[in-house]
């Protein structure tokens, strides 16, 4: 699947916000569990394949994630699978390269889902809002109307700027 994004740096969240997911997102290199990812993905390799996370998400139930992503600047391809917990607790046991936990806040308004982070393991506070969208670059004026007017938010675009990519957070805010 090919994801098509744009990332915002929020000055807060808005109000009124549904339930949190919490996720744990943990960025990983493997090494053991290589061939069973490949495997699972059906690849040949991951050579091509700079990002590899796995998330605990928590809603009403706890579900584990892995996902694959190449480079890519709005646009990437994304391999994404439901995991078990058992998979899941085998990549652990890998080398991570960073840890990010954040409550996750999703808000549909028109035809966009506004995905609205808040970091709770960083130093510094932080807050996020990430919209995928196909043709993001011809919509971004409407997304970012959307921040300004509906949510009243100040808001910075940081999708190009390599250190609020998720696997980066904890370098520069941890």
């Amino acid at each position: 699947m090919i994801e098509t994004e744009v990332k915002y740096l929020i000055n807060k969240l808005p109000s009124n916000l549904p339930s949190p997911m919490y996720i744990e997102q943990r960025y990983f290199e493997p090494v053991n569990t290589l061939d069973k990812i490949i495997k699972l993905f059906d690849l040949d390799s991951l050579e091509d394949i700079p990002t590899r996370r796995i998330r605990l998400i928590k809603t009403d139930k706890i579900s584990y994630v892995i996902t694959l992503k190449t480079k890519g600047m709005y646009s990437r391809t994304e391999y994404e699978k439901e995991i078990s917990e058992e998979l899941y607790n085998e990549i652990l046991k890998e080398e991570i390269k960073s840890c990010i936990i954040k409550n996750r806040y999703k808000i549909k308004i028109n035809n966009y889902v506004f995905e609205f982070d808040e970091y709770l393991n960083l130093k510094e506070e932080l807050f996020t809002c990430e919209v995928e969208d196909e043709n993001i670059l011809e919509h971004q004026n409407e997304i970012e109307d959307i921040l300004l007017n509906y949510f009243n938010l100040e808001f910075k675009d940081v999708t190009l700027d390599s250190k609020y990519k998720n696997s980066n957070l904890i370098k520069y805010f941890g």
